[in-house]
């Protein structure tokens, strides 16, 4: 389940973060996807009234939901918000101790504001959700951090599934290849994510019969860093840390 994405149309719940600062109905939204199964906690923290400053909260993952989304919304402005989605909190065969991740603003797109203290703009039909690279920001220059930090463990191992999704080499420059298991033949999307939770590149998006299939990903004209690649077929999925050294 994804609650946002780069590229995709906010739902009610985005939008009125973004615009609003509220938690509903993006907290429906979450808990709908608890009673289907795709979801496990709706996090919700303390209010953020100044800035420069710090909130934090505590959440658990499992090993059968180890992704995180947290979103927020930059206020005053039109639309704006910052976050991550579906952040793989595993490394390997351990959870994360620590990681750090710059944030970086995204337009939702349901208001045609251009300024913090736009008036009430909204646009109709809304357009996909989009990161702003210009002003009023400062292109490249993250609005804060979020700080994942492992607290306590009661599960030494997480599962990473069924698909058993490799990269090899890793670190790389400038070709790795994604090494996956479907376990029967159907529809495949293989997508890579930069840690902003950004689409960078959709790799396969088609029907794929059942064994091992090895993907070739080039990472040329991209910077050197940490890139997420993401294997769903129906209710399995899997992530790999891809590092792009240059």
């Amino acid at each position: 389940v994804s609650f946002w994405d780069e590229g995709a149309t906010a739902s009610l719940g985005i939008r009125r973060m973004a615009e609003w600062g509220s938690t509903s109905p993006l907290d429906s939204e979450v808990g709908a996807a608890i009673t289907a199964g795709h979801a496990s906690e709706v996090i919700i923290s303390d209010n953020y009234p100044m800035s420069p400053g710090s909130v934090g909260t505590t959440f658990t993952v499992t090993p059968a939901t180890p992704l995180s989304t947290i979103v927020t919304m930059i206020a005053p402005s039109p639309d704006w918000l910052t976050g991550v989605n579906s952040l793989d909190l595993r490394n390997g065969n351990s959870w994360v101790e620590e990681l750090v991740v710059d944030l970086f603003p995204f337009d939702a797109g349901t208001d045609s504001g251009t300024t913090f203290t736009s008036s009430d703009q909204p646009t109709v039909p809304q357009i996909p959700i989009a990161a702003i690279t210009g002003l009023p920001f400062s292109a490249g220059v993250p609005v804060g951090t979020m700080t994942f930090t492992l607290m306590t463990t009661s599960t030494s191992v997480p599962t990473a599934g069924n698909i058993d999704l490799t990269a090899y080499p890793n670190p790389f420059n400038p070709r790795t290849t994604i090494s996956f298991t479907t376990l029967a033949s159907g529809p495949v999307r293989v997508s890579v994510y930069d840690t902003r939770g950004r689409l960078v590149d959709v790799l396969v998006n088609e029907t794929l019969n059942e064994g091992q299939h090895n993907i070739s990903w080039d990472g040329r004209g991209l910077a050197s860093g940490v890139y997420l690649a993401r294997v769903e077929q129906g209710r399995q999925q899997d992530v790999v840390r891809l590092l792009l050294t240059k």
